[in-house]
């Protein structure tokens, strides 16, 4: 949903998932732990747009926070009739 959320803010509209090109579970989220999403634009084409995906847990009674997922997701841009269009031009 992060991922998603990122891609329709640069596209400035819809966007559908056309891939998942790598996701790792390097550890568990425990019950009662806060979780942290953040995204990051590594790539942007024509019509389609690379998202990174980090989420970061918050432990119960730790002070740090863990990695526990990567991931980098491809969107395209679509209309309203579900066609591919051109992502705006970044500002």
């Amino acid at each position: 949903l992060a991922a998603s959320t990122s891609a329709g803010t640069i596209a400035n509209g819809r966007t559908a998932t056309v891939a998942i090109e790598r996701m790792e579970f390097l550890a568990p989220i425990r019950v009662g732990s806060r979780v942290s999403i953040y995204t990051k634009l590594n790539d942007i084409g024509h019509s389609s747009m690379k998202i990174a995906v980090e989420v970061w847990c918050h432990y119960q009674n730790e002070a740090s926070a863990r990695k526990v997922t990567t991931a980098q997701f491809v969107f395209v841009a679509i209309d309203e009739q579900g066609g591919i269009r051109k992502v705006p031009s970044p500002s």
